[in-house]
């Protein structure tokens, strides 16, 4: 679970993974307490991997990066996840697909 009350998510980079290893049992939930009511977004494990080795990725091609290393913040690991790219992965408040409600 990752949860905000301001600005962006954070993560690290070393949590993504270009090819994740998909099981269907591992969620991650990224819960937005900005508002007064707060907003969840649920995602599978491997989508959240996904994500954070996409986002990164961008990131360098940003920068014109090819060592991997950051334009900023040297050695460190930290990185965004806005809710524009969990969005485009899943809907809010995506209950069903935690398995554990019943019709």
């Amino acid at each position: 679970m990752s949860s905000r009350t301001d600005g962006d998510w954070q993560s690290s980079y070393t949590s993504g993974a270009e090819d994740p290893d998909i099981d269907p049992h591992r969620f991650w939930v990224f819960v937005d307490l900005k508002s007064s009511a707060p907003d969840y977004y649920m995602m599978l494990e491997s989508e959240a991997q996904r994500l954070i080795f996409d986002g990164h990725a961008a990131y360098l091609a940003q920068h014109g990066i090819c060592n991997g290393e950051r334009a900023e913040g040297g050695n460190s690991t930290h990185t965004k996840i806005t809710t524009k790219r969990v969005a485009a992965v899943t809907a809010l408040g995506q209950w069903h697909r935690l398995g554990i409600l019943r019709d």
